[in-house]
């Protein structure tokens, strides 16, 4: 590697994850996006620190393309599938395939009890004596359990009817 190719000079390397402080060699500014990056590892003396730095960052700009790619096409699939998943305040492609990979079809589930039962968010009775008390179902599918709770908290968060 020379210069300052990087293999992502011109491209967006933004995810989620990228505006995170991250440590980086010698006088390289970790609040500066990951764009200029590329420029500032340039301007670096060369050493085999710089090197595996610059292959780093190539790597990661290429995991970050292929991760909007699938997302892409992720929802792509969802949109034919079931898009008013997608349409859920607080559902997002990931969740929803989730979704629709561990229920195969909500409609398999003649009531919503059988359904809470399968996601493990149905109550059971903890009773004793003449305290009546319930509590939550710790079998089910744990992976369909995160996602409907991710939904219900970034619905708890920016959705006011959910709020109220």
């Amino acid at each position: 590697m020379s210069g300052t190719s990087t293999g992502c000079a011109g491209t967006s390397c933004k995810s989620p994850r990228s505006s995170r402080r991250r440590s980086g060699p010698p006088g390289w500014k970790a609040h500066e996006s990951a764009q200029d990056s590329p420029r500032q590892l340039g301007q670096l003396p060369r050493s085999p620190q710089l090197r595996v730095a610059k292959a780093i960052l190539k790597r990661i700009c290429e995991i970050c393309r292929e991760e909007q790619a699938l997302l892409a096409e992720l929802g792509t699939l969802i949109e034919a599938h079931c898009p008013q998943l997608l349409a859920e305040r607080g559902c997002g492609p990931v969740t929803a395939a989730i979704i629709i990979g561990h229920t195969a079809g909500a409609k398999r589930f003649p009531t919503d009890a059988c359904f809470a039962r399968h996601a493990g968010t149905a109550p059971i009775p903890a009773s004793s004596g003449n305290t009546t008390r319930h509590r939550l179902h710790r079998g089910g599918d744990r992976q369909l359990n995160r996602a409907l709770h991710i939904i219900a908290l970034s619905r708890a968060r920016t959705d006011p009817t959910t709020r109220a």
